[in-house]
């Protein structure tokens, strides 16, 4: 039988998670459109990055370093978001002074998971990049993404013979599936009426 409290406290634990996510995001997010007051339009040139600017690239890299990117895939996250223009590789690596390689490497998996967009320039044989427009909800995805996998490892554990003798041990897992269940219906929920705003 399931103890109420105990689901009480495992929502609680993923809504504080869900929110704390958010709140960070929305931190670093205040912190740029400060910064960008004193510039034209709140955006940045690369040739104005200054020293603040570029402490809150390495704040979003170490934000998303927490959510498992690699630091580089930060740094072009917080360099896109606060660039003006389109960027290449080569514009990247310079600003960040890291190696094209490791620019090339992150912008395919940018690309990939779609928090990054390929943009053309007429006449210019140079691929360029900018901050996907919807990068915010493929952010969330990914949370969810990484939540769903927790679900796959403690259906598995579920089927565990001698697991399955441990009242306790399938309470537990039971209550976790079902807090897990809240969270992506919540994040479906939010991400639905955040598409609806956007229309």
């Amino acid at each position: 039988m399931n103890d109420p409290s105990a689901c009480q406290q495992n929502r609680r634990i993923f809504f504080w998670y869900f929110l704390k996510k958010a709140m960070t995001i929305g931190s670093i997010i205040d912190k740029s459109m400060e910064i960008g007051q004193n510039e034209e339009k709140g955006v940045m040139k690369l040739d104005k990055l200054t020293a603040e600017t570029m402490q809150l690239i390495e704040e979003m890299a170490l934000h998303h370093e927490n959510q498992g990117l690699s630091r580089i895939a930060g740094r072009i996250i917080g360099l896109l978001m606060v660039s003006q223009e389109p960027l290449s590789s080569e514009q990247i690596a310079t600003t960040l002074q890291v190696s094209i390689g490791s620019v090339s490497t992150n912008i395919r998996m940018l690309l990939k998971i779609g928090i990054a967009e390929k943009k053309s320039v007429t006449g210019d044989r140079v691929s360029y990049y900018i901050m996907a427009p919807d990068a915010i909800e493929e952010e969330f995805i990914q949370g969810l993404e990484r939540i769903l996998s927790l679900k796959n490892i403690i259906e598995k554990g579920m089927q565990i013979e001698n697991l399955k003798e441990s009242e306790l041990v399938m309470q537990r897992f039971h209550e976790m599936l079902e807090a897990i269940e809240l969270y992506r219906e919540s994040l479906n929920q939010m991400i639905t009426e955040w598409k609806s705003r956007r229309m």
